[in-house]
């Protein structure tokens, strides 16, 4: 996958842009291209790339050796012309071989996404290959560090594991290779899965055994040779006992989250207000026929009578 994305973003039509429609910025580590409209952008993101890259740094084990290129797309459609058919969907893009990042305005980002946000997970990437472009990170791997090192947030998106555990549609690791071929629905559940996968592997083994499988990926053993390097195990087993983390700890969380409590609290007043409704239906009739049998008419009662009753 990352050969496509190598191959769309060598041919970038930001080559040929003349110099003079994007400001640019430039430092030992980062180089930042943006437009004037985007200006308080561009400070916003120097300010967190420089105030991120210490910690991601160390965090990672990894020096950032190379100077690293971001560009702020001002609009849609140069975001289109730019990245040249990444998906809609994406916030951002990183290329690891060009050292290059290129991210959409908050003008016409995701608005529920923040940019720094969204600025610190490229720079993940990035920083996994600095000096090493060629190393292969399995995209679960590199995609759930992203997340996790940027500070996003699994909440809003454990109803999507919940519904793909019960429903049996957790993709494997495999799958989640393909995710930028992915609609958007489908590629957010392959983002979400990426981070609980993260999230086991330090719980099981801990930021040093994390270092240990990035390096041994880095020194270019295939996956589940570097797995057995850091951890003594197979990767496969190692996705066996994610599958049943998924399950132990998030088959049931679509129940116990806000939406589906206060989905569940709507239906219920719905019942309780058709069950009210047919039990005063139930009044109604039952004082008819009383009515109908009394002979209650406009409040008074006349008895029916028969002239052969007449003596």
């Amino acid at each position: 996958m990352w050969a496509l994305v190598w191959l769309l973003l060598s041919s970038l039509a930001f080559a040929q842009v003349p110099s003079n429609e994007y400001l640019r910025a430039d430092s030992a580590q980062f180089q930042v291209f943006f437009k004037q409209e985007d200006a308080g952008t561009y400070r916003a993101l120097w300010g967190s790339l420089y105030a991120g890259v210490r910690h991601l740094e160390t965090t990672l084990g990894i020096p950032l050796t190379d100077t690293v290129t971001f560009i702020i797309t001002p609009s849609r459609v140069e975001w289109r012309r730019v990245t040249g058919g990444i998906p809609d969907w994406a916030q951002g893009i990183s290329n690891p071989y060009y050292r290059i990042a290129i991210l959409k305005s908050p003008r016409f980002g995701d608005p529920m996404r923040p940019f720094y946000v969204t600025a610190i997970h490229e720079l993940v990437h990035l920083l996994l290959r600095s000096g090493k472009p060629d190393a292969f990170i399995p995209r679960w791997l590199d995609e759930g560090l992203a997340q996790t090192l940027s500070g996003e947030s699994l909440n809003l998106r454990t109803n999507l594991i919940s519904q793909a555990v019960l429903s049996g549609r957790v993709h494997n690791f495999y799958q989640i290779e393909r995710v930028m071929q992915m609609r958007a629905s489908e590629a957010s559940l392959a983002y979400a899965e990426s981070i609980t996968a993260v999230d086991l592997l330090l719980k099981n083994y801990g930021w040093d055994g994390v270092r240990r499988y990035v390096e041994a990926l880095r020194d270019g053993l295939d996956p589940d040779k570097a797995f057995i390097r850091a951890f003594g195990i197979h990767i496969g087993e190692f996705e066996g006992q994610w599958f049943e983390y998924l399950r132990e700890n998030y088959r049931f969380s679509m129940f116990r989250s806000l939406e589906f409590s206060l989905g569940f609290i709507f239906l219920f007043a719905l019942a309780l207000a058709g069950l009210f409704a047919w039990l005063r239906r139930r009044k109604i009739l039952k004082k008819w026929e009383e009515e109908e049998q009394t002979g209650i008419i406009g409040g008074t009662t006349e008895d029916y009578y028969s002239s052969d009753d007449e003596y």
